[in-house]
């Protein structure tokens, strides 16, 4: 509140104690204009601050979050029937501001009546960078080699773009496409095969309660001389603590294989998980 305080001047005419009081006044005026002034700059570098950091993605001062999951299941029958299966897996994820980075690694193998059926080597990574919560930029690379795929390894490459459509607590759709070269080795007559063409991959995710959830990954990959189709569908249930059970299906189809090898590969798997 402003206060003005009224002074007498002995001596002086009524014009000039009015005169005085109006200057008294003005003082007190600018007194209290130089201070707000002043608060406000102090306050303003403050506020810029935090809405600046609000605005922006982390700061090179953000330590990144780290995540992952460790996927063991297997079998053994023994009697009329004999065969043997185990599967391994692991995940590890980092998140830092925008960028979004996982490595994972697999191994399959089965035996049935003393005979091998299933040995795949699986190692992968991808990185993706969001430039908004929708919309983002990925790259990936995807080593596989599969005894009985017809070819001693597939080596994927591909990089594009990405856009999220559905993002909320029980739903999340994702889908990217880009640019991909496939190098794989024919194990028929070991010729080297380099193919340039486009990927394309689909990831939905429903978290039917809070312990349990149900994914769908696709990704197709056409080339100049084949294409490469791949689904897994997963249903995870948590048994306790950081404990899942998993149940999941997968299944490829490759519409060019070499002579004597099947075109379409599925696997049916059964694991725990520990998530970390």
């Amino acid at each position: 509140a402003l206060l003005v305080h009224h002074h007498t001047f002995p001596g002086r005419s009524k014009r000039e104690a009015s005169i005085a009081e109006r200057e008294d006044t003005r003082r007190q005026i600018d007194g209290q204009a130089a201070w707000r002034s002043t608060s406000e700059a102090a306050h303003a570098p403050a506020q810029s601050a935090a809405i600046n950091a609000a605005a922006l993605p982390a700061t090179a001062a953000d330590k990144g979050k780290w995540s992952g999951e460790i996927d063991v299941g297997g079998s053994r029958a023994t009697g009329n029937t004999e065969n043997e299966q185990v599967n391994a897996a692991l995940k590890v994820g980092y998140e830092s501001g925008p960028w979004e980075s996982t490595a994972n690694v697999s191994y399959d193998f089965a035996k049935d009546s003393g005979e091998i059926n299933t040995q795949r080597l699986r190692i992968g990574g991808n990185t993706k960078y969001r430039f908004t919560d929708r919309f983002f930029a990925y790259g990936l690379i995807d080593y596989d080699d599969d005894r009985f795929s017809g070819f001693n390894y597939e080596l994927t490459q591909s990089g594009g773009l990405g856009y999220r459509p559905i993002h909320t607590d029980e739903w999340e759709v994702e889908v990217s496409a880009g640019p991909a070269l496939r190098i794989s080795e024919r194990k028929d007559n070991g010729e080297q095969d380099v193919e340039p063409g486009v990927r394309g991959d689909l990831r939905i995710a429903w978290n039917i309660t809070e312990d349990s959830s149900l994914t769908n990954t696709s990704s197709v990959t056409w080339g100049q001389e084949r294409m490469m189709m791949e689904n897994t569908t997963a249903l995870t249930m948590k048994v306790i603590g950081q404990l899942s059970g998993r149940l999941s299906y997968n299944i490829r189809h490759n519409t060019d294989v070499p002579q004597g090898t099947d075109g379409t590969d599925t696997l049916t798997k059964a694991s725990l998980v520990y998530a970390f």
